[in-house]
């Protein structure tokens, strides 16, 4: 993949990064109309579609809502929300009860051990850590934000994904713990799994070959076989249970055999992917080259 033959298109989403930051509550549907009214202005009918964290909600409800745009799904680091999702232990998040009193480089530094692997170099989390001080969301962007994610569900829908989707999680993410990949890979069909090892939420900064190379594989149809991390049916991915019966019908298969346009909604919350200036050309560096930051951002490659 380069940037001869791909396009990325990068957003912010409302709230956040260089977006207004307009009154709330804010909703998961209304991101994924907003995704939808950008692929509309790009004059994109459909796109590949990546979201992390917060933006793989966005993503699985942009397919719910209009599966005729997307060609396929990445969900990286993100659940199904509602009370099907595995939460995280509270005990983690006791040394951040004083965010709001916080300077902005304060809550990154409190935040990072939550998102980061402790075997990861320094020198990469600080590389994020100066790029996510330049685009710090304000408190009610920050919670609006939230509120959205506590109020959205996509489990019961689920089994209507029909497009080629590949879940990336970290085995170490204790902000969405990895049973959440297990969840959301029962519920939709055919779907790929990739668990990256020694990863916490921010994958992409714990080990970027390992996944760069997962996506790469993914965008150009290969299915690996690969020791570094389970796929589905190995102990990860359980059989589907018997009492998760799929009564929705499913929506009519998009193209998914042409990879020439992909959406990529990007985490709102805790993180988002960083695309420098310099990489928003080629989707191998914007799309590929997926770091995260709090500053949420939304982008389209083809």
């Amino acid at each position: 993949l380069s940037a001869r033959t791909r396009r990325a298109l990068v957003f912010d989403n409302r709230g956040v990064g260089r977006s207004d930051v307009p009154g709330g509550p804010y909703s998961i549907p209304g991101r994924a109309e907003d995704a939808k009214a950008v692929l509309d202005a790009a004059g994109v009918d459909g796109a590949h579609v990546i979201g992390a964290s917060m933006g793989g909600m966005i993503a699985q409800e942009l397919a719910l809502r209009h599966p005729s745009r997307v060609k396929s799904l990445i969900l990286a680091c993100t659940s199904c929300g509602g009370l099907r999702a595995k939460f995280p232990q509270p005990s983690r998040f006791r040394n951040q009860a004083s965010w709001p009193a916080q300077t902005p480089q304060d809550r990154i530094l409190a935040f990072n051990p939550l998102l980061y692997h402790p075997g990861t170099p320094p020198e990469r989390i600080e590389e994020d850590n100066r790029i996510r001080l330049r685009w710090h969301p304000t408190p009610r962007g920050y919670l609006n934000q939230l509120i959205a994610i506590l109020r959205w569900s996509s489990y019961g829908r689920l089994p209507r994904i029909s497009v080629p989707t590949l879940i990336v999680h970290g085995d170490s993410d204790v902000i969405v713990p990895p049973e959440n990949a297990a969840i959301l890979a029962r519920r939709i069909p055919n779907a790929q799994v990739r668990m990256i090892p020694a990863a916490g939420h921010i994958f992409t900064t714990d080990q970027p070959e390992l996944s760069h190379r997962w996506l790469l594989d993914f965008f150009q149809g290969r299915k690996e076989t690969s020791t570094n991390g389970p796929a589905i049916g190995t102990r990860l991915i359980p059989k589907r249970r018997s009492h998760f019966p799929n009564t929705t019908k499913r929506s009519k298969s998009c193209a998914a055999a042409d990879f020439t346009d992909m959406i990529s909604p990007h985490p709102l919350i805790f993180a988002a992917w960083i695309i420098r200036p310099q990489e928003v050309n080629g989707l191998a560096s914007a799309a590929l080259r997926m770091h995260h930051e709090y500053r949420g951002t939304m982008g389209f490659a083809g």
